[in-house]
């Protein structure tokens, strides 16, 4: 790579290359594999997934999003019980064992996100499309649901394959109108989230109840010792060459936390299936945190007069 040391590009381009990041169009080997569009699902699929159709479902991502891989559900079983759900795309009907699409996403392994780019691991033919879950088009997912009373106390739970069809495309700031109760749900204009389906703007209105019942799912995870730190987020913000011009502290908002609860929730329910299917079942988890590390900070408190328990989470 040849070029001036503080251009942009050419920085993000060592960076990339330093961590074997792969930057290039995707082969065509791996986009023959892509199915014709527009892409319909096929009668098969509606016969053997669970359909929730005509469920509330809906997606909360940042408003410039373009790939919505998951999305949320809710809806009333009882007086004090909603049913809950959290549905991810579902790429095994496009991205088959040993296929030219599946080998070039295994050495992608993730989205790559730059300042001004994306890297993706998947062809926006999926991602941006089929795998999509845009509003007022079916989709396939596989998903997680629970029967979740008003204390948070989870009663029923079930996994596998669904067919859902969302109903809106929220942004964070419009599910925080929503906690804030100053979402107008009458008003008519390009700013108000469009519907689809037999649903309207007061039944997403009624979202607050899903944000009382994740306030109480956080409340039992953190008493039960759950360990969690607010680290601060700094955000730039560039100019049209790329370079940072101004920056600020992004402000974690209830509608992120709301999102953030149900996928831990998501992720502790699916992490216990191990124990049912240990030799056939992946685990993916953060490593545990470096003992000698936390020997030095104990000392470090200890020699300030602070007395430091970490024997566990939750004493910390």
């Amino acid at each position: 790579m040849l070029g001036r040391a503080e251009e942009n590009e050419l920085q993000i381009s060592a960076v990339l290359f330093e961590h074997a990041i792969r930057a290039a169009d995707f082969s065509s080997e791996s986009l023959s594999c892509l199915p014709e569009a527009p892409w319909k699902i096929p009668t098969e699929e509606y016969e053997t997934r669970k359909d929730i159709r005509n469920t509330c479902t809906f997606t909360i991502d940042p408003a410039s999003a373009t790939d919505l891989d998951d999305a949320l559900s809710i809806e009333k079983v009882s007086e004090k019980v909603f049913r809950i759900g959290v549905h991810i795309a579902d790429v095994s009907r496009f991205v088959l064992p040993d296929t030219a699409l599946d080998r070039e996403a295994r050495i992608r392994s993730t989205n790559v996100y730059t300042p001004q780019h994306k890297l993706p691991m998947l062809p926006p033919e999926l991602s941006e499309e089929a795998c999509s879950l845009v509003r007022g088009e079916d989709r396939l997912a596989f998903s997680i649901t629970w029967d979740i009373d008003d204390t948070g106390n989870i009663t029923v739970r079930w996994i596998g394959r669904f067919v859902i069809h969302s109903c809106c495309k929220l942004s964070y700031d419009d599910m925080q109108d929503i906690i804030d109760g100053g979402f107008e749900v009458d008003v008519s204009g390009k700013t108000v989230p469009k519907m689809h389906g037999q649903f309207d703007l007061k039944d997403v209105d009624s979202l607050r109840s899903l944000h009382g019942i994740t306030k109480k799912i956080r409340e039992i995870r953190l008493r039960n010792g759950a360990f969690w730190i607010e680290t601060p987020k700094l955000v730039f913000l560039l100019d049209e060459s790329g370079n940072p011009n101004d920056g600020f502290l992004g402000v974690r908002k209830e509608s992120s936390c709301l999102v953030d609860e149900l996928m831990l929730l998501a992720n502790e329910s699916v992490a216990e299936l191990p124990r049912l299917f240990p030799s056939c079942a992946l685990l993916r988890r953060h490593i545990v945190p470096m003992s000698m590390k936390l020997k030095e900070f104990q000392e470090f408190c200890r020699k300030r007069g602070l007395a430091l328990d970490a024997s566990s989470y939750g004493k910390l």
